[in-house]
């Protein structure tokens, strides 16, 4: 199973860091730029990350995991190429031609090398994703056959338990030592026990 499966805990534990992440972005934008200007370009950058990284964990990753090696390679340089695009897109286009943002923007290269290192990180969480996933597919499997062959066990164990000979000879020990208390109590409690055993599944 090479798939990435959500459950309810996964989406609200993603939905908190994104929104951590979000603020945290927010907050790093200069100072100077209006409220609205802030928080959209806060929503644009993190959109831009949410789809690398989710690109990474659903797309990237599940092909490296078949170890198809050079389509890996590919999808990556297209993530890489496509993230790029769209960050140099949100830093230098609408950070600086359209909210009038410092016109001299640092060096192409610096930024270049940055935006990488950034990606580099993302990969890097991506993979982790989805290879948390698998792990977790694999012990929630490991969980499912373990329940079904106790299930199958405790299956045979009834298949193979005449329980009705078994009460009556319970019934006929007990009413023979009914007069020794002690002893009737212990044939009644295992006969309890061993009621709620079958009768539970």
């Amino acid at each position: 199973m090479n798939a990435v499966k959500f459950n309810k805990s996964l989406v609200v534990r993603h939905l908190i860091s994104w929104l951590l992440i979000i603020a945290v972005t927010i907050i790093i934008i200069p100072a100077h730029w209006s409220p609205f200007n802030t928080i959209f370009l806060g929503i644009l950058r993190i959109l831009v990350v949410m789809l690398c990284y989710y690109s990474v964990s659903f797309i990237a990753a599940p092909i490296f995991h078949n170890k198809k090696y050079q389509l890996f390679i590919l999808v990556l340089l297209i993530i890489y190429i496509i993230y790029y695009m769209l960050f140099y897109l949100v830093d230098v286009y609408f950070s600086h031609f359209i909210f009038g943002g410092n016109p001299n923007f640092f060096p192409i290269l610096k930024w270049s090398i940055n935006t990488t290192i950034y990606f580099l990180a993302l990969v890097l969480l991506g993979f982790g994703f989805f290879e948390s996933n698998i792990i977790i597919q694999h012990i929630e499997r490991e969980n499912y056959i373990h329940q079904t062959n106790m299930l199958r066990e405790i299956m045979f164990f009834r298949n193979q338990f005449n329980h009705h000979i078994s009460f009556n000879f319970l019934n006929y020990c007990y009413s023979y030592v009914q007069k020794n208390e002690k002893s009737a109590f212990i044939i009644e409690t295992y006969s309890n026990m061993l009621r709620y055993t079958l009768d539970t599944k």
